[in-house]
């Protein structure tokens, strides 16, 4: 197994400039139609346990927009490919929703200025195939 970290490895620079120039343009050209077609937006329901409270009816999800993404580590086997990364993100329109409280009484909010600060994230790459098998989000930092 071989494992290169942004400081062990000149290549990371060659990663993050073709990532940033590159992919990150056709990720946000794919983007909304694959978060419609996931059903993601509306997103029907969220449970929110620190609060008690649900939030339904999402909507605006469609508009986010990834601002940058830096590739932090890769580890590859003859197994499986597993490449760490961060992003900043944001939405382009208002995020709408119902948020249903513990008591059933129910609120419709608009968020304004939806942003990831950041978010640390591991996929699971087929390299033959050049796909993403898996994302799995380890930190979501947001801010409005």
């Amino acid at each position: 197994m071989a494992a290169a970290t942004e400081a062990s490895d000149p290549l990371f620079k060659l990663v993050n400039d073709i990532a940033s120039r590159h992919v990150l343009k056709d990720l946000n050209a794919k983007l909304p139609a694959r978060i419609l077609e996931l059903g993601l937006d509306p997103l029907v329901s969220i449970a929110v346990a620190s609060m008690d409270s649900k939030v339904h009816d999402v909507r605006g999800l469609q508009s986010l927009v990834i601002d940058s993404v830096h590739v932090t580590a890769v580890t590859i086997s003859d197994k499986e490919t597993v490449a760490s990364f961060t992003c900043k993100a944001h939405l382009q329109t208002n995020l709408l929703a119902t948020l249903i409280m513990g008591d059933g009484s129910s609120l419709n909010v608009e968020i304004q200025g939806l942003r990831v600060r950041e978010a640390s994230l591991q996929a699971s790459l087929d390299l033959h195939q050049l796909q993403i098998k898996s994302l799995k989000v380890g930190q979501l930092d947001l801010a409005f």
